[in-house]
């Protein structure tokens, strides 16, 4: 009987550690300058009913476009973006989405790319694209015709200069 409860025990004991212990990411936008916060905790329980057994590790990641168009002072708008939670091992289970992950492409090309940038910022700075024009190409999500005339001859513009690949 003793063998038996210790068993059952190390079974339990297997299940809280590996299948109930898990850490979740929980990712926003601020809508205003696309920056981005993730916020990781780890908890015991379903995903959606747990108890928190950390306290909360908040990462933030400073967007090029609030660097370059914004004050220091810039208040944060977060929206959900999105969540998942990670076990122990089997990765990932499950995922949330929210309405923070929509983006633009012009936004999303400005801060994965330095060469975009560079080339947004030049003209931005010789007054050939205003302040107004560029938070509008970056923050507008609510576009549903796709891309901006204005952003498609920027587009064009900007990969027209591109040298061309080599083999």
């Amino acid at each position: 009987m003793k063998y038996f409860l210790y068993i059952i025990g190390l079974l339990i004991g297997s299940y809280i550690l590996f299948l109930s212990v898990h850490k979740t990411r929980n990712t926003y936008r601020c809508l205003e300058c696309l920056s981005s916060k993730s916020v990781y905790q780890w908890h015991i329980g379903e995903w959606n009913r747990s108890l928190d057994i950390t306290s909360q590790d908040v990462v933030l990641k400073e967007s090029y476009f609030m660097k370059k168009f914004l004050t220091e002072s810039h208040q944060h708008k977060w929206t959900y973006s999105q969540g998942s939670p990670y076990l122990i091992i089997g990765g990932q289970r499950g995922c949330a989405i929210g309405s923070g992950r929509h983006q633009t492409q012009f936004g999303r090309e400005y801060e994965r790319s330095e060469e975009f940038r560079g080339f947004i910022n030049a003209l931005y700075d010789g007054g050939e694209l205003s302040e107004s024009e560029i938070f509008e190409l970056a923050l507008n999500t609510e576009m549903s015709d796709g891309m901006s005339n204005l952003e498609l001859e920027l587009f064009d513009k900007y990969f027209g200069e591109l040298p061309p690949c080599s083999k």
